[in-house]
C-alpha cells in the first residue's frame, strides 16, 4: 500500500507477481504499461497481492522473463521478495532444494535482468534463509537501487 501510494499520477507501471509462473496483475495488460490517472489502476494489483500467499516455488526467472517483454525497458524495478528463489526457469523433476541451489538460482536469474536499471529490493525476510539478505543486498548495490527490510508493523 505504501509504495503504490508513492507513484504519481502519469506514472507508467506495470505489476508482475510471480511464482513457479508469471502473472500479469493489472488486468488485460500482459506486456504493456499502465500510464496512472488518479491511482485506482493499481486497486485491483494491490488486492491481488494482498490475497496471495506463498507456496509452491518461486522462480525470479519466471518474473523477469515476464519484464524482458516490456518496451521500453522499465527505469526502475522494485522487487517485493521473502527469501532466494526455490527454482530456475524450468519446474524441479526432484523434491526439495537446498541453500547453494537456491543461490545458483538467484546468481542466473538475475542476469536476465536489463542492464543499467536500479533494482529497489523490499524484503521481507523469512528465517532460515541466511543467504537472502546478503544476496539482495548486493544485487541493490551493484545495480546502484536500494534494500529495505520493513519491521512487521511497517508502517
Amino acid at each position: 500500500d505504501w509504495l503504490s501510494t508513492q507513484i504519481a499520477p502519469g506514472t507508467q507501471v506495470q505489476i508482475i507477481g510471480f511464482s513457479d509462473k508469471a502473472t500479469w496483475l493489472i488486468p488485460d495488460t500482459e506486456g504493456q504499461w499502465v500510464t496512472l490517472t488518479d491511482g485506482s489502476e493499481l486497486d485491483a494489483p494491490i488486492a491481488a497481492l494482498r490475497a496471495s500467499h506463498p507456496q509452491g516455488g518461486t522462480s525470479l526467472h519466471a518474473g523477469f522473463n515476464a519484464l524482458k517483454t516490456l518496451d521500453p525497458k522499465p527505469d526502475n524495478i522494485y522487487l517485493l521478495v521473502d527469501g532466494l528463489p526455490t527454482m530456475g526457469d524450468v519446474i524441479p523433476t526432484r523434491p526439495g532444494v537446498n541453500a547453494a541451489d537456491r543461490l545458483d538460482h538467484f546468481n542466473r536469474a538475475i542476469r536476465q535482468l536489463p542492464v543499467g536499471v536500479p533494482i529497489n529490493i523490499i524484503m521481507f525476510a523469512m528465517e532460515g534463509d541466511p543467504q537472502a539478505a546478503p544476496a539482495y543486498w548486493l544485487l541493490s548495490l551493484r545495480t546502484g537501487g536500494s534494500l529495505l527490510a520493513p519491521a512487521e508493523d511497517w508502517p
